[in-house]
């Protein structure tokens, strides 16, 4: 919706929220989280997720279960579905929401309690998502969506140091609610307003950094449960996450003579596995592919995927591996991994929490320019 749209229907709104400023980034919490602010983003998401709106050919309307919904009374049950939607979407970008919904109300229920005291006690529970820190996440995604909710009470004290309180809200229904067993939800934008095209990967090895070496033990012993494969029959799973993702990681092998056949799987399945690993950190907005690997005397060039605004090639240091940019992509990253010691465990984590990092470096680099 236009601004002056948004500003219009903001005014029937009990919470006056104003439009959104140009920013950098705002992804993860909800649909059109990007052009709306949050309050109004959620209430949006619910009710395209109730079917009561439609978008279609560039315009919201009302749909027939929409107008049905207009007719019924208010009932309490529809504002505990609020709540309980808000937690299943806000859920896949911070994991220990349902702890932390429960937690704060706990603390605030004897009285105020200040913003930075909540920080000191429940920042160590709370990993960054992309840009959004720790703090952001708890003020911004976790206390003030609360208080939207009428889970929380925001005041300021003498010295303008912000201070929250529980509701009868938070201090009774909340109390007997179990976000844990609840599963996310990840809104999809249709075919018509995606601009992105489809690319699938074929598989990828899921990684316990703990000991990233049992996925190529089962590999070794034939056993194929542990590999998880993105196929015709799991399309509906990609175009569920295809909005989010603009990051294509490839890892690239290359086959050089002098080893043995045992080596060159041990090594291309330590590289795929460095790779999945940096998936999961980044989970939600990277899609890994299989490795591509070349033999060395061909001097081949990696042709990157259409369609990502970023692309990842991983490879071994000292392979020279060289890469023709497509038209669409030109923000291209080569990220080399160390082949000494492959057996340490503390080694892989160390590569793929250096890998990661550089990543998440390379997106604000780009997106700052």
């Amino acid at each position: 919706m236009y601004k002056r749209h948004q500003q219009q229907l903001f005014q029937f709104l009990h919470v006056k929220e104003e439009t959104l400023q140009p920013q950098k980034w705002r992804f993860g919490y909800g649909l059109h989280f990007d052009l709306y602010p949050d309050r109004f983003s959620l209430l949006y998401d619910f009710c395209y997720f109730h079917k009561w709106i439609d978008e279609s050919d560039g315009r919201v309307a009302i749909t027939e279960a929409g107008n049905e919904r207009l007719q019924l009374s208010y009932e309490d049950q529809h504002y505990h579905d609020l709540i309980r939607f808000w937690m299943r979407l806000y859920k896949r970008a911070i994991p220990n929401l349902p702890m932390l919904v429960q937690l704060i109300p706990l603390i605030a229920s004897g009285g105020w309690v200040t913003q930075q005291g909540l920080m000191d006690t429940l920042l160590p529970w709370i990993k960054e998502f992309y840009y959004d820190s720790p703090v952001d996440i708890l003020v911004n995604r976790v206390c003030k969506m609360m208080v939207h909710l009428g889970l929380l009470r925001v005041g300021q004290d003498e010295n303008e140091q912000w201070m929250y309180t529980a509701t009868y809200a938070s201090q009774t229904w909340l109390r007997k609610y179990n976000g844990f067993t609840e599963t996310t939800i990840l809104l999809k934008k249709s075919w018509r307003t995606s601009k992105r095209k489809a690319i699938v990967s074929s598989w990828h090895l899921p990684v316990s950094t703990d000991s990233w070496y049992a996925s190529f033990q089962n590999l070794r012993d034939g056993r194929g449960d542990d590999l998880m494969q993105w196929n015709v029959n799991e399309l509906e799973k990609w175009e569920e996450l295809r909005g989010f993702v603009d990051t294509a990681l490839l890892p690239i092998y290359l086959y050089r003579e002098g080893k043995q056949v045992s080596e060159h799987a041990w090594r291309m399945n330590y590289l795929l596995n460095v790779a999945a690993a940096i998936e999961q950190k980044l989970k939600g907005r990277v899609l890994l592919y299989p490795v591509s690997y070349h033999f060395a005397e061909e001097q081949l060039s990696q042709q990157t995927p259409e369609g990502f605004s970023f692309c990842v090639l991983l490879h071994f240091r000292g392979d020279r591996v060289r890469a023709v940019e497509s038209a669409q992509n030109s923000n291209l990253l080569m990220l080399p991994v160390g082949d000494e010691d492959l057996e340490s465990s503390l080694r892989f984590e160390v590569t793929v929490d250096v890998l990661y990092k550089e990543i998440i470096r390379h997106w604000q680099q780009r997106t700052s320019q």
